[in-house]
């Protein structure tokens, strides 16, 4: 979904907040998508990926 930062709050807090959250292996997801809405233009979008879903090759 969409979320807005709260007042004062960095991306980068932000994202350090969302990472700590665990992944449940049994029930998922394992992908976690977020948009940052930062003003009316302004958007970051957040992919959180538990590392077994993905590989070394293919992530930068």
């Amino acid at each position: 979904g969409v979320e807005q930062l709260a007042a004062g709050e960095s991306v980068e807090a932000w994202v350090d907040r969302h990472v700590q959250q665990p992944f449940d292996l049994l029930q998922g997801p394992l992908l976690r998508v977020n948009v940052l809405k930062l003003s009316g233009q302004e958007h970051v979008l957040v992919l959180t990926q538990h590392h077994i879903v993905s590989d070394g090759w293919s992530m930068p």
